[in-house]
C-alpha cells in the first residue's frame, strides 16, 4: 500500500487522533469514518470492510500515526478526506501542510475500476464485477486458515504446500506432481464458509498443460452427501460446471461439462451435455486464451476467446451456489498420460460477472 506522507508536530497528531478516533473504540474503524491508528495496530480490517476498492492512508511519520479513509475512495471522497485532514486542526496547529507523497494502491486490482464486461456478459444483464484478480500482487491464499480471497486445496485433500503457488510478473502459477493435484478455491478449507456464486459470467485467462481446470463446484457438498441426497430434492444434488478442461493428449480440444449430480450419491446418477469435448481449430495446449461460461436459469453456454463453443439447458440441480475452482493435474480429463512433467496451470487474470 502507498501513502501520503505528512509532516506533523506531536501535538497536532495528538489533537488528531483523539479527534478522529471519537466514537471509535479499540481502533476498530467504523465504515465510512476517518480514524487514525498508532503504527503497528493491523489496517488488515479496513481492507476486509472494503476489499477490492482503493484506500488510502496518511502516515504522521513524526510520531508514527496513520490516518485512514474506511470507504471506497473515489474523488468526491478524496476531496472530503483533504478538506477534513487540513481543517483538523492541521492548519491551525502547523501552519503548513506538506504532501510528501501522494499515490493511491488498489485491493485486489490496480486495474478493476477500467475493466469493461464482455459482450456476452452485459447483454445477459451480467455488468457488475463482483469478484477478480489480476495477480498483480501478493497472492491472498489461506493454507488451512479462514478469511481469505483463495484457499490451498478443496475440503477433503491434505493443503497444499505454497510452494504450488507463485505470482511473477502478473501470472499466477498453479504447480501440481507427477501424481498430485493442486487445487485453489474459493470455499475455505473446512467448508464453513468463503465465496459462492449463483449465475453470472465467469472467465479466465489461462495456460494450460496437461490436465488444467477452471470448474464451478457445488458449494454444499462438503455437508450435504450419503443420505443427505435425496432423489426427490434437486438442490440436494452435487452441481458442477466445468468451464474448461484439457488433456494433455489431445491439445486442440476443449472439455466443456455441465453435471447433474457429479457425485452420483442419493441414487441419482450423473448426467451431462452431450458432446462435451469440442475440437477447435486451434491449439489451447501451451498457448494463451480467454475461458468463459454464462451461467443463467435457462442456459449454460461456453465461450473460448469470446467465441461461442457450445450451449446446453440446465439440469434441475444447475440452479444452486457454486465455489470457484482452479486446477492443475497430471494426465488430462480423458486419462491420458502426462505430457508436461511437472504439469502448471497458469493465470493471467480471472473475473465474475454479476448483476
Amino acid at each position: 500500500m502507498s501513502d501520503v506522507a505528512l509532516g506533523l508536530s506531536d501535538e497536532a497528531s495528538r489533537s488528531l487522533n483523539d479527534e478522529a478516533k471519537e466514537g471509535v473504540s479499540d481502533g476498530e474503524a467504523k465504515p465510512g469514518s476517518a480514524y487514525v491508528t498508532r503504527t503497528g495496530t493491523p489496517l488488515e480490517r479496513m481492507n476486509e470492510k472494503c476489499p477490492r476498492f482503493w484506500h488510502c492512508t496518511f502516515f504522521f511519520e513524526s510520531t508514527h500515526f496513520r490516518f485512514g479513509l474506511n470507504k471506497p475512495l473515489d474523488i468526491t471522497s478524496l476531496v472530503d478526506l483533504l478538506v477534513r485532514v487540513m481543517f483538523y486542526k492541521l492548519i491551525r496547529n502547523i501552519g503548513i501542510l506538506v504532501i510528501i507523497e501522494l499515490t493511491f494502491s488498489p485491493i485486489g486490482s490496480s486495474a478493476a475500476s477500467s475493466i469493461a464486461p464482455p459482450a456476452q456478459a452485459s447483454n445477459a444483464g451480467f455488468s457488475k464485477l463482483t469478484f477478480n484478480d489480476e495477480f498483480d500482487g501478493p497472492l491472498d491464499v489461506g493454507y488451512g486458515t479462514d478469511g481469505h480471497k483463495w484457499n490451498a486445496g478443496l475440503w477433503w485433500e491434505k493443503v497444499p504446500s505454497p510452494s504450488a503457488f507463485s505470482v511473477n510478473g502478473g501470472v499466477l502459477t498453479i504447480t501440481a506432481s507427477a501424481t498430485q493435484a493442486v487445487d485453489l478455491c474459493t470455499q475455505f478449507h473446512d467448508a464453513s464458509g468463503g465465496t459462492y456464486f449463483k449465475g453470472g459470467y465467469f472467465e479466465a485467462c489461462m495456460l494450460c498443460t496437461d490436465w488444467s481446470a477452471f470448474w464451478l463446484f457445488c458449494a454444499d457438498r462438503p455437508h450435504v452427501w450419503g443420505k443427505g441426497v435425496l432423489p426427490s430434492n434437486p438442490m440436494t444434488w452435487t452441481n458442477e460446471i466445468d468451464v474448461i478442461e484439457t488433456d494433455g493428449k489431445f491439445p486442440n480440444t476443449a472439455v466443456c461439462t455441465l453435471h447433474k449430480n457429479s457425485s452420483g450419491n442419493g441414487g441419482v446418477p450423473d448426467q451431462i451435455n452431450q458432446p462435451n469435448n469440442f475440437l477447435l481449430n486451434q491449439k489451447l495446449l501451451g498457448t494463451w486464451h480467454t475461458y468463459g461460461v454464462l451461467w443463467t436459469t435457462n442456459k449454460v453456454t461456453w465461450y473460448v476467446d469470446n467465441i461461442e463453443v457450445a450451449t446446453t439447458p440446465p439440469f434441475q440441480s444447475t440452479w444452486q451456489p457454486a465455489q470457484l475452482i482452479l486446477t492443475a493435474a497430471p494426465g488430462g480429463v480423458n486419462r491420458s498420460p502426462s505430457t508436461v512433467l511437472p504439469p502448471t496451470t497458469q493465470v493471467k487474470w480471472v473475473r465474475v460477472w454479476e448483476n
